[in-house]
């Protein structure tokens, strides 16, 4: 074949290629894939053009499956104690010994002290623990994780002093920040282009489930059982993670090639050798394009790795800003000042929220990460915007309150299930894809920091805004905060969908990324 009939045939569909190597593939940005293909007379090459729709994809492995629901039990127990507040403050401001572990009334400062402080220490937990998975691994790194949550876990629930209290649920929420950290990037690691981010969400869905588990025995047992039980999946995870393999990319970049090809064996053991070795170069070829670790000053100077930080940032502020925090720690308060069974109220929205997320986790790499941050951006505002008119009327006693009783379910329904559609699950899909592997635990650590110095700002300081500003203007303001977050989103977030790891630090470098309109 002439070279002018092969540069004609590498002319597809107005896309240009330079030639490839004999029965070599490459992929262009949109993931069009093409290949040479010799014909039986050895001497006429055709292209055979594959859309990503062609392409065939194995499925995932069950092994893969087991791992990552394994490596879930973790967060369950971390989200579970994320909402410990809404069933055990009402018990811990009571006069009934009975119920309250403290045997006395606790106070506002008191409550403060045990729904806000424990997010400050997460700060701590970001950075060490995600170093720790820098030198021990991301595998060995999440067991101490998981037997630290246990300790802690349990210690407070035979606690009966609120020093106690406090301190223990500030060591768990450390450990908890790290699974926040480390997770999310074990994930991104374990996993392949395709279904890195509905795994990503998966891992979405299963806060919204340890809250809804959290709520159920918060609902029906005293408050030593209820934690002793909440802490339970974590003796699941510390038996059968065990079995669990180090993150190939992990083992990659310490050099250890035969243990990244057992891990790629074992995560994808419906591949031939051949296509697990292929699996290995793609990782390896990535690390060789790596640059030294960089520190937390050096990240920061760099104008592309900021960059990624502000786009990975963004979404978590406009997350925990948006008023979930308070919303699920506190909401069975929230639903007995409206005067609702806040227990039962707890439960119908906390089911609502896990079935919400689940949908949200298979449709996301379908619809996109974008349109669905900013739809949900958008329709969580407008709910709180009219829960907070109502707490307004109830505050100045209207005579239409009477008329609206109802209001507050509904509100705090469709709120949730708008968080859930995409301010739920996908920031923390979304945090470890924007980072190259050399600096990824570092970021990820930095961003979930600042997103629990965020939490402990927001539920500290929500008991003295009620006190003072009325629970009508922190609703209104939470709600503010998402109709910005919206904005932000339209115009600064990109669409990752489909797109590798070398796609996304290419426009990390030229803000110029080819991506779904909304």
């Amino acid at each position: 074949m002439t070279n002018s009939n092969e540069e004609e045939m590498m002319n597809v569909s107005n896309l240009k290629y330079k030639k490839p190597t004999e029965n070599s593939e490459i992929i262009d940005k949109n993931n069009v894939e093409v290949k040479y293909l010799s014909n039986s007379n050895e001497h006429v090459r055709e292209i055979q053009i594959l859309t990503p729709a062609d392409c065939v994809r194995k499925k995932d492995t069950l092994f893969l499956y087991f791992v990552v629901l394994t490596g879930t039990m973790s967060v369950i127990v971390g989200a579970g104690s994320f909402v410990w507040t809404s069933p055990v403050v009402p018990k811990l401001i009571s006069n009934n010994t009975d119920e309250n572990p403290i045997g006395r009334p606790a106070t506002t400062t008191e409550i403060s002290l045990i729904a806000g402080l424990p997010f400050l220490t997460m700060i701590f937990g970001s950075f060490l623990l995600g170093r720790l998975s820098e030198m021990i691994g991301r595998k060995r790194c999440l067991q101490f994780i998981g037997l630290g949550m246990f300790v802690s876990a349990v210690i407070v629930a035979f606690s009966t002093n609120v020093i106690f209290i406090i301190i223990f649920r500030c060591v768990l929420f450390m450990f908890y920040n790290g699974v926040l950290t480390v997770y999310p990037i074990y994930l991104t690691e374990i996993c392949e282009d395709h279904n890195r981010a509905k795994y990503g969400c998966l891992m979405g869905v299963f806060l919204p489930f340890g809250n809804l588990y959290s709520y159920i025995l918060g609902s029906f047992f005293n408050v030593r059982s209820y934690s002793l039980l909440l802490a339970a999946p974590l003796a699941y995870f510390l038996v059968f993670f065990f079995f669990a393999p180090e993150s190939p990319v992990y083992s990659s970049i310490k050099g250890n090639r035969e243990e990244s090809l057992r891990a790629l064996k074992k995560l994808r053991n419906n591949k031939t050798r051949d296509e697990i070795i292929e699996d290995y170069d793609k990782i390896s070829n990535t690390i060789k394009k790596r640059s030294a670790k960089m520190s937390i000053l050096e990240i920061l100077r760099d104008g592309d790795l900021r960059y990624g930080m502000i786009l990975a940032l963004g979404p978590v502020l406009v997350q925990n800003l948006s008023g979930v925090t308070i919303v699920m720690a506190f909401m069975a308060p929230i639903f007995n000042a409206a005067g609702f069974s806040g227990n039962y109220m707890s439960i119908i929205v906390g089911a609502i929220k896990v079935i919400t997320i689940t949908f949200t986790s298979f449709v996301v790499e379908k619809t996109g990460r974008r349109k669905m941050l900013f739809t949900s951006a958008i329709g969580t505002g407008f709910p709180l915007l009219i829960l907070g008119i109502f707490f307004y009327l109830q505050n100045i006693d209207s005579p239409l309150i009477k008329h609206v009783q109802w209001l507050p379910l509904p509100c705090v329904i469709c709120n949730v299930v708008m968080y859930s559609v995409g301010l739920g699950p996908i920031p923390m899909a979304i945090m470890s894809e924007l980072f190259v592997p050399e600096v990824r635990s570092v970021a990820v650590s930095i961003i979930t920091a600042l997103m629990g110095f965020c939490i402990f700002i927001t539920t500290t300081s929500y008991p003295f805004m009620v006190e003072i500003l009325g629970i009508h203007w922190c609703v209104w303001m939470y709600s503010c905060v998402c109709f910005l977050g919206a904005i932000f989103i339209y115009f600064v977030i990109p669409e990752t969908k489909g797109k590798s790891l070398l796609q996304i630090q290419q426009y990390l470098k030229t803000r110029n990324f080819n991506q779904d309109q909304l």
